[in-house]
């Protein structure tokens, strides 16, 4: 064997036998809820790995980031739904991730952050009988389309709500964003704007937005764990059974104490342990 050719040969080996030089990666991603709390997890996991690399994409909504879970284009997938029966025939596992309070977002140091709304109140924001924050500017909500989570559950928690969007959806010059972070980025940019989302996307994403009390009640998770606060959402961790060591390891993570610490100080609750 030419000396040369020889001499690479026995770098690559070296190289191929030495794991501090190689570079693992995945990808995660899924409801626009969870791109916040997984990029400071993958952050703090890299961080302790540093020859580990972890892409977390823009939001692809629920259904998306489970479709690409099935495709093999991510390793973990978050979802704000249960996984359904067909999906699980295919190799999918799922467990409940995370709990955190479902709020209403005005943009901070508007004044009106320091409200409490009622559940009339609430549902004149939509109807038009709620017309002026108390900083004397005009209420604009800004809505989300009736399939997705958050009017899906706004209507599951305010009795009538759902004729009232329905009804907004179509006025004319209605703000509509069609992700989270369209939803938060036009709260903070909108005067008189307010948006609804999970304070786990606001606090992970340090978002400059300040959440409305319900009912003289703060959406915080202490509130929440306490019974105080009754507005929230569940996200899901799904991966396929057959997923791979690093999948599992960052799954491992993110369900121990430090993750669940990273976790809550962004306002949620951990659901599961390992």
């Amino acid at each position: 064997m030419i000396p040369w050719i020889a001499g690479q040969l026995i770098l690559l080996a070296v190289v191929a036998a030495t794991p501090g030089w190689a570079t693992d990666s995945l990808r995660i991603g899924g409801t626009g809820w969870s791109i916040g709390i997984s990029r400071l997890l993958a952050q703090a996991y890299t961080d302790i790995h540093p020859n580990v690399s972890i892409d977390v994409p823009s939001s692809v909504g629920s259904t998306g980031g489970i479709r690409a879970l099935i495709a093999g284009e991510f390793d973990l997938a978050i979802s704000a739904r249960q996984l359904e029966m067909a999906e699980k025939d295919q190799g999918l596992a799922a467990v409940p991730f995370v709990k955190t309070p479902f709020a209403f977002f005005v943009p901070t140091l508007s004044g009106n952050e320091a409200l409490s709304l009622s559940e009339r109140e609430v549902i004149g924001l939509y109807d038009g009988e709620y017309v002026r924050w108390p900083n004397g500017m005009t209420v604009r909500p800004i809505l989300r389309l009736l399939n997705e989570t958050n009017s899906r559950l706004l209507m599951a928690w305010f009795k009538g709500l759902g004729p009232v969007l329905e009804k907004a959806l179509k006025v004319r010059g209605a703000l509509i964003a069609y992700s989270d972070q369209e939803a938060m980025s036009m709260a903070e940019r909108i005067p008189g704007a307010v948006a609804t989302g999970a304070m786990l996307a606001a606090l992970s994403e340090a978002r400059n937005l300040g959440p409305i009390a319900i009912d003289g009640n703060e959406p915080t998770v202490d509130n929440l764990e306490k019974g105080m606060y009754n507005l929230s959402a569940t996200l899901w961790l799904a991966e396929r059974r057959n997923s791979g060591e690093l999948a599992r390891a960052f799954r491992k993570f993110m369900l121990s104490p430090a993750g669940e610490k990273i976790i809550r100080s962004n306002g949620g609750i951990l659901l599961t342990h390992e």
